[in-house]
């Protein structure tokens, strides 16, 4: 079974392409992203490479903060009982409102106990139906662990 990792420059395009028929993520499309606020210079530096949940996560946040101006979710919601939410403490954050806005799901749950796992690449399948919940907030997941 292969599976079917996306590189950066794939996750950014499926975001630019749900967002704006035919962009081009090309690298000026990408500084404009970073000086926007929504992409950072690792995203940029590192475009080519597989793509973790956790920078995926990342994005998506500050995509829905920067450009969609959705405000953030309460402080206490259930991502924060993630069993490696502080893993990354620069990510908990961002983790914790892709997860409590329902774009992203844990990587494991089972009768309490859920994982992010955001060291592990975003493959094509998850990447899409990620940003499908970014812009259609009607299809997103409500946290299943409290």
């Amino acid at each position: 079974m292969k599976v079917n990792y996306v590189t950066t420059t794939d996750f950014i395009s499926i975001i630019a392409g749900s967002s704006s028929a035919g962009v081009d993520v090309s690298k000026e499309y990408m500084d404009k992203a970073h000086r926007e606020g929504w992409l950072e210079e690792w995203d940029i530096l590192h475009r080519d490479e597989p793509i973790l949940r956790k920078n995926a996560a990342r994005i998506l946040h500050m995509y829905m903060f920067k450009v969609l101006k959705e405000p953030d979710e309460a402080s206490e919601g259930p991502a924060w009982k993630l069993r490696d939410i502080y893993d990354c403490r620069v990510c908990a954050g961002h983790i914790a409102q892709a997860v409590d806005k329902g774009i992203m799901s844990p990587f494991f749950y089972r009768e309490g106990f859920a994982v992010f796992e955001g060291d592990r690449n975003v493959e094509r399948d998850e990447a899409e139906e990620c940003v499908k919940r970014l812009f259609h907030p009607e299809l997103r997941a409500v946290a299943i662990f409290r």
